[in-house]
Parts: C-alpha cells; sequence; structure tokens
C-alpha cells in the first residue's frame, strides 16, 4: 500500500502488516500489525493513548450499550452515520485522519465498503483496536501517525477528520496539508469545535490552561468536579427564564434547564445519566486535558476550503460543532 509519504523525507511509504519503509531507505517498527511512523511523543498523544486505553475503556460502554449512549455525541446530531454511506459508494478508498477509537472505521465496516480503508491516529492504543474490531478486514489498515506531519500524498477519494483538526497546534496549515491526499473530485469531510459564548469561552480556557499541564490521571481526577458539577445543577430540576435576548451575554431569550443554561452559556460541565459518572467524566477531560484545543467560526473552516480548492457542498451546526462537507475542485 502506498497512500502515504515518509515523515522524514517526504517520499513514497510503503506500508503492510509486517514492513513500513520508505523510497530512500527510512524504515519504521511494526507492531501488532500497525506501523509506526510518528517522529515524536507529545502531550496530545499522551493523552488520547490514555483517553482511548484499556484503563478508561470508554469502548466498554458503547458495548455495552449497544451503540445507543453516542446519540448524546455531537457527532451523532451531525448525521455522520447517515451522510457517509453515500459518499463511500462512489469511493474507492477512505483516509480516516485521527481516527480516535474507530468511530469511524465502524461506520465504514457497516457500510459494508470493500475499498481501501485507512486510518491513522497519535494514540498507541490501534493495535489493540485492530485486533479486537477489525483484524478479519483485510482491506483495513491502521497506522500510527501525527495528523501534523508532511505525510499526504493524493491518493484518496474520500478523507474524513471527524472531531480532531482543533487539537492541532496550527489548525489551518493541517487542514492544507490534509487537503492534498483528496483526489480532484473527491472529498473531505471535518468536524470542528464552534466558538462558544463570551463567559463559556474565558472559564473554559482558564480551566484548560491548569488542567492541560497535569499527568493523564491528575487531571482525569481534577476533571471529576465539572461532571459533578453538572449532575448536582441536572438533579436540581430547575427552569430558568430569560425573558429577552442578551446580546452581550450572546443569551437568546426562552427557557432553559440550569444545567443546560451554565453547560452552553457559562462552563464545560457535562453529565448525562445515560452515561454515568465515569464515561461523562470522559467527556470533560477530552475537553480540558488536551494541550491545543481551537474553536472556530463558520466563516473560518469556509475559507479554509475556499483557500485549498473546495467547494462546500454540505454544512450542518450543532451548538458544539460545525460538521463541513468540500468536494475538490478538478
Amino acid at each position: 500500500m502506498n497512500m502515504l509519504r515518509c515523515p522524514i523525507c517526504q517520499t513514497s511509504l510503503t506500508l503492510n502488516d509486517k514492513r513500513c519503509f520508505c523510497a530512500t531507505g527510512h524504515e519504521f517498527p511494526v507492531t501488532g500489525q500497525v506501523p509506526n511512523i510518528m517522529l515524536r511523543n507529545s502531550q496530545t498523544a499522551d493523552h488520547y493513548s490514555f483517553q482511548w486505553g484499556k484503563e478508561l475503556d470508554f469502548y466498554k460502554a458503547i458495548r455495552e450499550s449497544q451503540g445507543d449512549i453516542l446519540k448524546a455525541t455531537a457527532s451523532s446530531k451531525l448525521g455522520w452515520k447517515d451522510y457517509l454511506p453515500t459518499l463511500l459508494r462512489n469511493s474507492g478508498s477512505v483516509l480516516d485522519v485521527a481516527c480516535g477509537y474507530g468511530g469511524i472505521a465502524d461506520i465504514v465496516k457497516e457500510a459494508g465498503f470493500e475499498g481501501v480503508y485507512l486510518g491513522f491516529d497519535i494514540n498507541d492504543t490501534l493495535a489493540d483496536i485492530k485486533k479486537e474490531r477489525f483484524a478479519h478486514l483485510n482491506n483495513f489498515q491502521f497506522v500510527r501517525a501525527d495528523m501534523t506531519d508532511d505525510i499526504y500524498a493524493e491518493a484518496f477519494d474520500l478523507v474524513v477528520c471527524r472531531s480532531a483538526i482543533m487539537y492541532a497546534p496550527r489548525p489551518m496549515e493541517t487542514f492544507a496539508a490534509i487537503a492534498r491526499a483528496v483526489r480532484p473530485g473527491g472529498h473531505f469531510v471535518i468536524s470542528a469545535y464552534t466558538r462558544k459564548s463570551p463567559m463559556r469561552e474565558l472559564c473554559d480556557d482558564y480551566f484548560r490552561g491548569i488542567i492541560s499541564r497535569m499527568g493523564e490521571r491528575e487531571a482525569f481526577e481534577a476533571v471529576k468536579e465539572f461532571t459533578l458539577f453538572g449532575k448536582i445543577l441536572s438533579e436540581l430540576n430547575v427552569r430558568v427564564q430569560i425573558p429577552q435576548d442578551l446580546p452581550v451575554l450572546q443569551i437568546r431569550k426562552g427557557e432553559y434547564d440550569i444545567q443546560r443554561l451554565m453547560y452552553y452559556h457559562f462552563l464545560k460541565c457535562f453529565w448525562n445519566e445515560d452515561w454515568g459518572f465515569h464515561n461523562s467524566s470522559i467527556v470533560n477531560f477530552d475537553w480540558y486535558h488536551p494541550e491545543y484545543s481551537w474553536r472556530f467560526t463558520r466563516e473560518e473552516v469556509a475559507e479554509w476550503y475556499e483557500a485549498c480548492g473546495f467547494d462546500v457542498v454540505e454544512y450542518r451546526v450543532v451548538p458544539a460543532q460545525h460538521f463541513f462537507s468540500g468536494r475538490k475542485r478538478a
């Protein structure tokens, strides 16, 4: 498979379950049938290795609920599961950038995709993910790699980067690099955090500045306070009436549950009874602990697509995230 470039010299990279090497002789280790072309470690890599690893075992809750807990996620509300199969029907190759715990890979598998799927991520759990859920699929390949490295070749009909571009140190540059992987006429689909109201932005940045400097286990313990606060607010079962728009605070008039009012406008304190305390804490950990967590307006992301030669063909938004699908001009 020659679909990525060597992160050291940018020549063609050959990768399979046993060997990974480039045209000029750089060779990379393969562990558990997963090549590792990471050049460096990072706080983000450590975070996601812990978040998707056995200790927190987020996927256990997905298995036990048969996927039902995912209905509360922004990704579910944005319609990824319905939208991607329409693109897969006209695609022979898929690149899943920052594939995480394999959520997009699950969608691709369930769609019966028979082309080439390549997923990569910076976390060190990919060998377990491949072994446990995708080992029987010869057309599915996983690679440990950093999306910010120069590894992209124009080789894919469909490129996906779900809920990840905001974790890059320089998101616009990373977007442009990933966009090179899309063949003319192909699609590039992403989701990214929306910019929140002013008080929420200020509070979240303050606490992220503290928690992101902690080790993974210390940070996970710290964010349990946010989960508990969200739970306490939810159990109050109090409704708040805002009689008029508050444009400076960016709060629209209407009736709000007090936990939702706090969550959307003042502080990320995720709590979902169906998820339980542990998995709700993983959501708060995912928000506060990564070193980078940029938020964007619709116009900012649309400009990235235009600058890279794409026409935006689909846009959706929920309070937490934007969803964009762009087609690359010939």
